[in-house]
This record gives structure tokens, sequence and C-alpha cells, in this order.
């Protein structure tokens, strides 16, 4: 049977699991944590301590001959998104390969981010409602998340830069109490909290739903054993709250024989959590433990499940970016026929383009949302649309993702060169992929160009050498059809076929 280890070096401790897949479950033979403020003093320096790299390469170490003890076939070690900020990280990197030989991946926040919701998404029926409103709370260590459900289809996101990590360098610079850090907390996050509600008008939240990762014995006070998902009363939640601001982090520490670091993350969370309840005025608090080591590892050991959370995590992702043209007013009408029709060809020429579903996928987001700079400008709109997309959330994401959808967006209104295509940050193997896909949304593009809708039903076909576009449409094609042939010598160039328009046109119903 095989073994596995995953280790994550956080900002505050280096963990482990040691698990096993059987047949019905994961499971954990091992859980190993090791106390280590990484980032305690780092703000001001922005440097790792060498006393501290060498006290986390003894720790690695360590648990490195733990994994071999028990002959495991692998060891996947992770590292905060939080330590990307330090300057000296390529240089402890590279001692934990020199010392330990393990090979550190550092992922992204959105990397991070999407292994987390993909914990969720297990749990969607438990933590979401199906008829009504819900709020997802999604507290990380950098950065946090609200989702806006209602009757299962996301509605609406938005990111908010801070996390637990955040009130913890505040308390290193000021000497607050209890109720101090609370009240901080509170005025802090309201106008992030006042944003989110102006895009949810007359909308009542009904159940909040609140994931981070809580293996702290003062949850359990709260909530009881935390295992899947639990419940519980937003009076009680308040009552625990206002409570524990009542003692010093030390009272605190000594109430729950736990380390004072480990209780003022815990605390700070609960306040995270509390704020946001009073806020929305939420009478139910669902709660869901999350640990990326378990993520990580059942990834690694079901790949059908993984296929499968995909798959659902799209869903929500296309709403996300229907979200996001809502907020730059796109024109959902020419957004809808762009990505249907974008399709259309995307399929109908799959003998010449080979590509795998990660480019379908660009190809419709960036359907979506190649128009929402005109919200900005008229005037070179694509570019807006490339640095609004590329500095958004979409649910599922990476920076990678959003880098190639913002691009693939932006090449629409003009001819990308590769000199252009060098500058971005996509794999530069890939361009003709991209040529390909710009091709198509340039074609689709343009048998919209008045935004009318004029096209009534399309027919593709490949003749020999020649892709044949019949369109019937009810009303004069002049702007598209010149728009349309404006894109032929781009099209052959890519995909090395000739194309062909041929309409027809059917006035009140009689074929002209």
């Amino acid at each position: 049977m095989k073994l596995l280890s995953v280790i994550e070096i956080s900002s505050t401790a280096v963990e482990m699991i040691l698990c096993q897949k059987t047949k019905k479950e994961l499971e954990i033979l091992e859980n190993i944590q090791e106390e280590m403020n990484l980032l305690k003093g780092v703000r001001k320096s922005k440097k790792i301590s060498f006393e501290k790299w060498q006290r986390l390469c003894d720790i690695l170490k360590k648990m490195k001959k733990l994994s071999a003890d028990y002959n495991v076939d692998k060891i996947i070690t992770i590292a905060s998104s939080s330590l990307r900020n330090v300057e000296n990280l390529p240089y402890l990197l590279d001692q934990i390969k020199l010392q330990v030989d393990l090979d550190v991946k550092v992922p992204t926040i959105y990397e991070k981010k999407k292994l987390r919701l993909k914990s969720f998404l297990k749990l969607e029926e438990k933590m979401i409602e199906k008829k009504g409103n819900t709020l997802l709370f999604n507290l990380g260590t950098t950065n946090s998340d609200f989702f806006l459900f209602s009757d299962r289809r996301l509605l609406l996101n938005q990111m908010m830069p801070a996390g637990v990590h955040k009130f913890l360098d505040v308390l290193d610079e000021e000497n607050f109490s209890t109720r101090d850090i609370y009240m901080f907390i509170e005025e802090y996050i309201s106008n992030y909290l006042e944003e989110f509600k102006k895009g949810m008008p007359r909308r009542k939240i009904q159940n909040i739903s609140f994931m981070g990762e809580l293996r702290n014995t003062m949850f359990h006070n709260i909530f009881g054993e935390i295992e899947e998902v639990s419940s519980v009363e937003s009076e009680r939640l308040y009552e625990m709250q206002e409570k524990l601001e009542q003692l010093s982090f030390n009272e605190m520490s000594k109430k729950y024989s736990s380390s004072s670091l480990n209780v003022t993350m815990a605390y700070i969370s609960l306040c995270l959590l509390t704020v946001v309840c009073r806020y929305f005025e939420a009478k139910t608090i669902r709660v869901f433990p999350y640990d990326l080591k378990e993520t990580i590892a059942e990834e690694y050991f079901c790949h059908e499940k993984k296929r499968e959370l995909e798959e659902q995590m799209w869903r929500l992702t296309v709403d996300s970016a229907k979200d996001l043209g809502n907020k730059y007013n796109y024109d959902k009408e020419h957004g809808d026929f762009t990505l249907k029709t974008s399709k259309m060809f995307y399929d109908a020429l799959k003998n010449y383009h080979a590509m795998d579903i990660r480019f379908e996928r660009y190809l419709e987001l960036a359907s979506i949302l190649h128009d929402i700079g005109k919200n900005i400008n008229l005037k070179d709109h694509a570019k807006h649309s490339e640095y609004l997309i590329k500095n958004s959330f979409l649910f599922g994401l990476t920076e990678e993702d959003l880098e190639a959808v913002s691009f693939l967006a932006a090449s629409h209104n003009y001819e990308v060169e590769r000199s252009d295509f060098l500058e971005s940050e996509i794999y530069q193997g890939e361009f003709v992929n991209f040529m390909k896909l710009s091709a198509i949304l340039r074609l689709v593009t343009a048998l919209d160009r008045s935004k009318k809708q004029k096209v009534k039903e399309i027919k593709l076909h490949i003749e020999g050498n020649t892709l044949n576009v019949e369109v019937e449409t009810l009303d004069k094609f002049i702007i598209e059809s010149y728009s349309f042939n404006e894109q032929i010598d781009f099209f052959k160039k890519v995909f090395g076929l000739n194309i062909k328009l041929s309409l027809n046109w059917r006035y009140n119903g009689n074929e002209i």
C-alpha cells in the first residue's frame, strides 16, 4: 500500500501528515506539528534569520527521517504563500535542498486558494443551502474571500487583502489588548463588508459558512469536537468572544493549555468570524475546518475525485466570470453569443488544433469577459479588459490562468505579435495555441460586430482545405461581413485553412 508524507511550512509552524489511502478514505498514520513563528519580525527586515533557517532544516530532517522509517513512497513539501514576500526565500529553499534534499513548492495565493475551494466543494451540499442565500467566508493567512451563493449558484465574490497574519503583525507592533484587537479588526474590515454588500441589495443572508484552518482547543470549546462540518448559533459565538476579550493572551494560553501564538491566532480568527456574523446578522454559522495537507494527499491518491472536483469548480468559475462581467456592466447578450459561437468554432476545428480542455476553458472565459474594458473607456478597451481580468479573482483560477485569459481577451481587438506574447508571463511554448484561440475569438466577435445578434443560425463544416461558415440572418449583415473578412488572413496564417462566409438573408421571412 502506498504511503505519502505531506509537509507544510506555514508562517507559524511546521506540520506533517503521514498517510495512506484505504478503500473508503484517507487514513492519517502520523500527524506532527512543531511551532515556529517564521515571519515574526520579518515585516521590517524582509528576511528570515540564519538561526531560523537552521532550526527549520533540523525540523525537516526529523520529519524526513520519520517518513523513511515508514518507508514512504513520496514526500510533498509546500510552504505558505506568505513566504513569497521574504527577500531571502530563494537562499532558504536552496539550503533546504542542500541540507535535507527536499524540493519545496511555494504556491501562489491563488494556487493555495484553489486547493481550499476544492476542499469546500466536497462538502458543498452541507455548507450551502439548496434554497436561499448563503455567504461563504474563506479565512486565509494573508487574504480572505467572501462568496454569495443563491440557490447554490455563485452570484458574487470579493477578495479581502487581509487574513490572520495581517492582524498578528499589528499585535507585534502595537500593545493591543484583546478588546483593542477586536475593535481594530471590526473597523479595518468594515469597508470591505460594505463594498460587498453593495453588490447584493435586498438579499438577506440566511446562513454563513466559514472555512479556515481551525485545529485549536479554543474552537472545540465553541463548536464542540470539529470533524467535518459543525454548526453553531451566532449568540453562542458572540458570548464566547465577549468572554475571551476579558482575558489577556497569556491567560488564554493557560486556560486552554496552548501556546500564546496558537491562542492568539485562534482569537483573531474568532474575532473576524464574529464581526462578519454581526454585520450580516446571521443566525447560524456552519464551520468547515480546512487542512491543506489533507487536500494535497487526496489529490495524490484519488485522481477520479480530483477530476470531479475540477468539473464542479468550473461551473462556479463561469458564474464568477459572469459576476465580474456584471460588475463592469458587460453586454450579456453579446457575451452569451460569443461564448456559444466560440465553442462551435472550437469544436469544428478540433482536428486542426488538438488542444486540451484547459485551452477550451480559457476561450470560454475570454468570450464572456473580452469587452469589460469598455466600462473604463471605449478607446483601447481591449487593453483595459486585459488589466481588469488580470487583477481580479475568478473562482478556481490561478494567477497563471488569469494571465492567459486576460491576454486572450485583449487579443480579440488587435493583432498580437510574437514580441507581445513574449512579454507576457504565459508559457512561451504555447504561443501557437493562443494564436489559434485568438483567431477564433476575432471571427466570432466580428459576427456580432453590431452587438445586435443578427445571426439566427450558424452552420460550420470543413470541405477540403476550407472552413465554410453559413449564416442565416434576418437583418443586413454589412458591418459583420466587413469585420469578418478583415480577420480571414490571420485565421489562414494560424490554422492553415481557407475560410468562406456564406449568407442566407431572410427579409421578413423571405429569402433574398
